[in-house]
């Protein structure tokens, strides 16, 4: 089960999360968002993160050279996308890709390697997505976002393993308290997310 937690600010909520078993750990690096960071930032918040858990980078509707650039300097593994970038742009890029959709009909625009994460409203409202898809049409593997909270997150995971594709969840504003990372809630997550 992969589980990402994104948004990360702090190193302490980055430390959290490896620590009780996040695979993947996400940085904004588009500027004007309002988790976002800078590349000095994410360096050193993850200074002590094992190769085994995977730096993920979120952009939006950034030009290639961008996202190339600040990619390196901050030490990232994955990128993934969060705005209308199409496979052409996908194919562009020298990292692997997680592209962010908010429906099953989207994925097709997409090839067998890119990994999906399918969130309501493309990740700008916090809502659940929509369950009444028929997900088994998804060829790429795939990840699920939207209003997942460390009480939701075990039920979420249970119905989505009817799925094959399927292969994890993602939660930033859910394991937040007023605005900022809570060190229980990411602890609590991971814990629902893996015990199901």
């Amino acid at each position: 089960m992969n589980i990402k937690i994104c948004g990360n600010q702090t190193k302490e909520s980055v430390d959290t999360a490896v620590q009780y078993g996040a695979t993947h750990i996400g940085f904004i690096l588009s500027a004007g968002y309002k988790r976002s960071v800078s590349t000095d930032k994410v360096v050193s918040m993850a200074a002590d993160v094992p190769a085994s858990v995977k730096k993920v980078g979120v952009f939006v509707n950034e030009d290639i050279a961008t996202v190339e650039k600040l990619s390196a300097a901050a030490k990232i593994d994955i990128v993934q996308l969060h705005g209308k970038e199409d496979q052409l742009y996908i194919n562009k890029l020298t990292l692997p890709v997680i592209k962010v959709i908010s429906s099953v009909s989207e994925s097709t625009k997409y090839a067998e390697n890119v990994l999906l994460l399918i969130d309501h409203e493309a990740g700008k409202s916090g809502a659940s997505i929509d369950r009444n898809q028929d997900f088994s049409l998804i060829r790429q593997k795939f990840m699920i976002a939207g209003g997942l909270v460390p009480e939701t997150v075990a039920e979420t995971v249970r119905y989505f393993r009817q799925y094959p594709n399927f292969i994890g969840v993602d939660v930033s504003s859910g394991v937040e308290s007023d605005g900022q990372k809570n060190a229980e809630k990411i602890k609590s997550f991971i814990k629902n997310a893996r015990e199901t």
